[in-house]
């Protein structure tokens, strides 16, 4: 999250995207927590300035941060900002209390009520401390200057990149089989630009 917004303060112009479903891989199977991560991660990465994040869209909508519950989100955050020694090893404590298929908006405990004892913080952070502050003593931002484009236009780039300005384009389907359907041989890889290539190109 930090490098993201230090990513952007850098460099401007670029765009980052994120898996956010792997910052919880572990939790599989227990949906409160491992969505609850997912909505924290997301608020806070598209606040530091993440572009694109590769979601479960239907849970975006569901699992809003405002709605997730607070204890969780307690738990939850204190892991994703290292807020405290300990915070792995509580959130696993506390993750082992919740039904496996409730939602971090509508959490549920186990019917043992006493469950397993949660242990105190250690080293929590002091009340107030933003951990997601940029610090104080930042150097300064690069100037740029943008470089020649090396690359000669045809008409055809010209057509597609005024298209690309107006459309969203996507390739659909795996590419990589669809050209082997063609059966291309090494001639073919070569072409005219590279037929002295001192390399296999297939």
């Amino acid at each position: 999250i930090r490098a993201t917004r230090e990513i952007k303060r850098l460099c401007p112009g670029a765009k980052i995207s994120g898996g956010v479903s792997n910052i919880a891989f572990s939790f599989r199977g227990n949906e409160a927590v491992r969505r609850g991560f997912h909505s924290a991660f997301l608020h806070h990465a598209c606040k530091a300035g993440m572009d694109m994040g590769i979601v479960n869209a239907a849970q975006v909508n569901e699992d809003v941060y405002s709605k997730l519950d607070k204890e969780l989100l307690e738990f939850v955050e204190d892991v994703l900002l290292n807020r405290c020694d300990n915070a792995t090893e509580r959130m696993l404590e506390y993750a082992a209390t919740l039904e496996p298929k409730c939602k971090p908006t509508a959490v549920r405990k186990l019917a043992d009520a006493a469950g397993p004892k949660l242990t105190p913080k250690l080293n929590p952070i002091p009340a107030g401390f933003d951990p997601l502050a940029p610090p104080a003593d930042l150097p300064p931002v690069p100037s740029y200057t943008q470089p020649p484009d090396p690359l000669q236009r045809s008409a055809a780039f010209e057509q597609l990149e005024s298209l690309m300005k107006q459309r969203i384009i996507f390739i659909d389907g795996a590419m990589g089989t669809m050209i082997q359907r063609f059966k291309l041989q090494e001639e073919d890889f070569r072409g005219e630009r590279y037929a002295n290539h001192s390399h296999e190109l297939k």
